[in-house]
C-alpha cells in the first residue's frame, strides 16, 4: 500500500488525540496482538479497510476517509456539522495524485446512498460531446479488486476510470471508460483503488 509512512502519521495522530498509548489503543479496537500496530509504524503494511472499520466502529468521531487516505479532517464532526463525505468538483483523474493536499469543495451527508468515502466528478466523451458524471467512491483493498465492477485506479503512471473485465493472477484486464480501449495492468502497479458504488449524470445545461 502506498504512503505507508503517512499511514502511521495519521494513526499516531489518532492515538495522541485519544490521549492513550499504542498498546491500549490496539486493545480498545479489538486487536489480538498490539504489535500489529507497530507493523504499521515499521511500514511493513499500511492501514487496511478492515482496520479502519475497526477504529471507526469504536471511535465514530474519527473519519474513515481521512484515516485511509488523509483526505478531509480527522474528526468527522469537523466536516461541517456531520456532513462528512468529502466531495470535489474537479475531475478525480486530475486531482487523485495529490488529493491529500487538494482543497475539498465541501462535505455531504447522504444516508440514502451506498456507503462511500469520497464523491468526485469525472468527464468523458459520449456522442461527440463532453459529459460529466459524479462518482461515489469507496476506498478498496487492491488485493480485492473484482470483475464486472468499475474502479478509479491510481497507478504509478496515471489515474484510470475503468471497468474490470477479467482478472488473471496478478494481471487485470480493463476497459478504459473514457476512451473505450482495452488494456492490461499489473496489480503491483496500482497505488490506490477506489470502487465506484454509484454514479450520477451531471447535466451542465442547468
Amino acid at each position: 500500500m502506498a504512503n505507508k509512512e503517512q499511514h502511521w502519521n495519521r494513526l499516531i495522530d489518532v492515538i495522541e488525540w485519544l490521549d492513550t498509548t499504542p498498546n491500549h489503543f490496539a486493545i480498545e479496537v479489538g486487536m489480538v496482538r498490539a504489535e500489529n500496530i507497530y507493523h504499521i509504524k515499521n511500514m511493513e503494511f499500511g492501514i487496511s479497510t478492515e482496520f479502519a472499520d475497526r477504529v471507526v466502529s469504536h471511535y465514530p468521531e474519527i473519519s474513515r476517509t481521512w484515516l485511509l487516505t488523509g483526505v478531509g479532517s480527522m474528526l468527522a464532526a469537523e466536516a461541517n456539522s456531520g456532513m462528512n463525505i468529502p466531495y470535489y468538483t474537479e475531475d478525480i483523474t486530475d486531482i487523485l495524485p495529490s488529493i491529500e493536499s487538494a482543497e475539498v469543495s465541501g462535505y455531504a451527508n447522504l444516508p440514502f446512498a451506498p456507503k462511500c468515502d469520497l464523491i468526485a466528478c469525472v468527464s468523458h466523451v459520449s456522442n461527440n460531446a463532453e459529459n460529466s458524471k459524479q462518482l461515489f467512491l469507496q476506498y478498496a483493498d487492491i488485493s480485492q479488486i473484482d470483475t464486472k465492477k468499475e474502479y478509479i485506479l491510481h497507478t504509478y503512471r496515471k489515474v484510470i476510470w475503468c471497468s474490470v473485465l477479467n482478472v488473471e493472477g496478478g494481471i487485470l484486464h480493463l476497459e478504459d471508460n473514457k476512451t473505450g480501449s482495452e488494456l492490461k495492468l499489473e496489480r503491483e502497479a496500482i497505488k490506490q483503488a477506489w470502487l465506484v458504488v454509484a454514479k450520477l449524470d451531471i447535466n451542465k445545461n442547468y
